[in-house]
């Protein structure tokens, strides 16, 4: 809903865009008000997935709450900007500003000026993207295992692990 809300405000600024909707129930079209292309692709692969990420310019998770959302990850892992809500642990994932765009959740009008922010400053959208994917590049499991590792090795030698 609050992502219909928004895209209706985005098309009424920005005409001939698209809004690609993945993984959305197929009686939830009807939610969709807005003039522009709509394009829902329902449940897909990874794969499938990752191909959208390379076709599209800004993802958008408008989650109301959600934990540890993957597609957020999965997003950010793409150098994609992302704009998302404040629900549950996204931000914890994403930081306002420096690996992201944060809005809060169920604010249609915070996250359709948040889209149009972003789509307006090219520049911003690349720093964003770039280190989102610097992010997620960091905590990959081999990242985190080596850190870890380095941190029990420093306790055990009784050394400072700051």
């Amino acid at each position: 809903r609050v992502l219909c809300e928004a895209w209706s405000l985005v098309e009424r600024r920005s005409r001939g865009m698209e809004l690609h909707v993945v993984g959305i129930e197929r009686h939830s079209r009807d939610d969709v008000n807005a003039q522009g292309r709509v394009i829902f692709h329902g449940r897909q692969a990874a794969i499938e997935i990752a191909k959208l990420h390379r076709q599209c310019t800004l993802f958008v998770l408008p989650s109301l709450m959600d934990n540890s959302p993957n597609a957020l990850v999965e997003a950010m892992a793409s150098g994609m900007p992302c704009v998302a809500s404040d629900a549950g642990g996204i931000p914890s994932l994403l930081r306002h500003g420096e690996t992201g765009w944060i809005v809060p959740a169920g604010d249609a009008m915070a996250l359709a000026e948040a889209i149009l922010r972003l789509l307006a400053d090219r520049d911003l959208m690349c720093r964003l993207g770039a280190a989102a994917n610097a992010e997620v590049q960091n905590n990959r499991p081999s990242v985190v295992a080596e850190e870890t590792v380095r941190i029990y090795r420093s306790i055990v030698a009784g050394e400072p692990t700051v």
